[in-house]
């Protein structure tokens, strides 16, 4: 009898050993955020024939990995539902990760922490720690895992869809010099699958229950908006798939239908199927007609994101529309990051440039970096002029701006530094006094180039552009290959090409009364040391010259990627070979 117990257990031992490839905590033991130890204990029960998880002590993520053979390289995360109260582990997990692994795609199933629980500190913050760092646990197993890091998306059911949505809308882009190198991991879905998904916390068709568990049911309004998804859709949030029942009376198909439009506003791939009937909580749809093909239509979905066309140019939002994440402010006489009197803003969707709170401008030049160095790329944008000059600002900078090239980094200026060595691509608006002003030009603190073989040292030089007067939007693009060729085009019409931009030994040029010493320019002595080196990549900075001035459609394309065509993510348009990001 003893033996037969022991291989009965042996036997659901090595059953339960193969149900999911990997259990991995999401945090090490004793460094759960936001937690406290409490006398509660997570349960687990059976109720109408389905798992059901409450009280999460322990949030992990169950992986679920289909054959090498088959895989895909993309992986999901499953959030299950259940109104914050407990989550539907197997109806809108485990069988949901199952359904992926047969399409070859990675399937694994989150079990977060509930905000109704007695053990989270500040309950409505911990739901979306544990999406985020199952997110970066992902990207750090990535290759272990046979997944492309650059294919992993979220999944959620019900308020799992809230959390999953709530994770597109308010992740980041790692921690760069966090002490654990999960944390440096972005936390940013590349795509999320909601499914009869909880979206709004503010509108009259909300799921209160779940609105109520998340913060309670007197939150500030402020907080309460903080949630509603609809309400925080960024430029740069992920494509999205809906999946919705017109019938939903638990949680009405607006939910989807205000987030679908609150996508496409903001220019972000998104597609949604709803279906006449079959309620909440539908799961997978097995025996339910022709609602059992939404997965299907999600499968096809996946299946396009997956698959490269490499003739689409795949250009990317430079700043989210909502605030100004991934940009380091520089502004002289300050600490790089202090938005001196809030010069730098997101309204409308607009990064603007401001002088409200400002009495004088007091030389205060202001830079915006975008965090990542560029070397090949096309960028664009609009921009128009509006209201008047900042009192103090010099009369060559009324209706004057740019967009700075190849710039030094930010870390690298002076305190009181004005502009950085760099190649501008100056904006000016026109004076509507009837004479010629040209924008896109090219300006050079630090710098020099070349026109058709011609070494040019001028300050600054005019294109071929027309006048803008008013404060009219102006379209402008840039090819930037390299230290080879520079292409400035406005409104569809190319106005300057020039090429070989360098270092010079000269700030300004020869006489000019901003020499390095004026500029504030601190470690001129190894630009000078550098002079006539070509410049072959560096940081872009939009320009606060004390005229303000609007950007909108800030979008960039890197033409710097992998030239082998057998690669998944090669593309026809790259001119700049990397064979390090070649995927296959």
């Amino acid at each position: 009898m003893t033996k037969y117990i022991i291989l009965t257990a042996l036997f659901f031992c090595s059953i339960l050993a193969t149900a999911q490839d990997h259990q991995l905590n999401l945090w090490e033991d004793g460094k759960i955020p936001n937690f406290q130890k409490t006398d509660e204990k997570e349960v687990h029960h059976t109720d109408g024939g389905i798992l059901w998880i409450t009280t999460v002590q322990t949030p992990l993520i169950d992986v679920y990995l289909p054959t090498p053979r088959n895989a895909t390289g993309q992986a999901v995360i499953i959030c299950p539902g259940g109104g914050y109260h407990g989550l539907a582990y197997d109806w809108e997990g485990t069988d949901v990760a199952r359904w992926l692994n047969s399409k070859g795609i990675a399937g694994i199933v989150l079990k977060y922490r509930l905000p109704k629980s007695e053990s989270q500190i500040v309950p409505h913050e911990s739901p979306l720690l544990d999406a985020k760092r199952a997110i970066r646990l992902v990207r750090y197993h990535a290759k272990d895992w046979n997944v492309d890091p650059d294919q992993i998306g979220i999944m959620g059911f019900s308020a799992g869809g809230h959390l999953a949505s709530t994770l597109g809308t308010h992740f980041d882009y790692g921690v760069k010099d966090a002490a654990d190198p999960i944390d440096q991991m972005s936390s940013r879905p590349d795509f999320m699958t909601l499914v009869y998904p909880v979206v709004s916390t503010t509108a009259d068709f909300i799921h209160k229950g779940s609105k109520d568990a998340l913060v309670g049911e007197d939150a500030e309004e402020v907080l309460v908006q903080h949630y509603s998804s609809e309400l925080q859709v960024g430029m740069d949030a992920p494509p999205t798939f809906l999946i919705h029942a017109g019938d939903d009376k638990a949680v009405p198909v607006e939910n989807s239908l205000v987030f679908y439009q609150a996508l496409k506003e903001k220019g972000v791939e998104v597609e949604m199927h709803v279906y006449p009937a079959g309620g909440h909580g539908f799961g997978l749809g097995v025996g339910m007609g022709y609602l059992q093909t939404w997965t299907d239509r999600l499968a096809d979905w996946l299946d396009r994101l997956n698959t490269n066309d490499p003739k689409k140019e795949e250009w990317q939002p430079m700043f989210n529309g909502k605030d100004l994440t991934g940009w380091d402010i520089h502004i002289a006489g300050h600490e790089i990051d202090e938005n001196y009197k809030n010069t730098f803003v997101v309204e409308e969707d607009m990064l603007r440039i401001k002088y409200d709170e400002y009495e004088a401008f007091e030389n205060k030049f202001g830079h915006m970096y975008y965090e990542k160095p560029m070397e090949y790329y096309k960028m664009r944008f609009d921009y128009r002029f509006t209201g008047e000059q900042t009192p103090g600002g010099a009369t060559w900078n009324v209706r004057n701006s740019g967009v700075m090239f190849h710039s030094q980094s930010p870390a690298s200026l002076g305190k009181d530094q004005h502009f950085p060595v760099s190649v501008e691509l100056q904006l000016l608006g026109g004076l509507s006094d009837g004479k010629a002003r040209t924008t896109a030009n090219i300006c050079t603190p630090g710098t020099y180039f070349e026109i058709d073989g011609k070494v040019i040292k001028d300050h600054c030089y005019s294109s071929t552009s027309k006048t803008y007067d008013g404060d009219q939007w102006v379209n402008v693009e840039a090819i930037v290959l390299g230290d080879s060729t520079w292409i400035h085009i406005v409104e569809g019409d190319t106005v300057m090409v020039y090429e070989h931009p360098r270092l010079d030994g000269e700030y300004i040029s020869k006489g000019n009364p901003l020499n390095w010493e004026s500029a504030h320019v601190d470690n001129s002595a190894d630009f000078i040391q550098r002079a006539d080196e070509l410049i072959k990549g560096g940081y872009i900075a939009l320009q606060a010259e004390s005229h303000p001035i609007d950007f909108k459609n800030v979008e960039i394309l890197d033409l710097k990627g992998c030239m082998d065509k057998t690669a998944k993510n090669y593309k026809a348009y790259f001119v700049k070979g990397d064979k390090e990001l070649c995927k296959y």
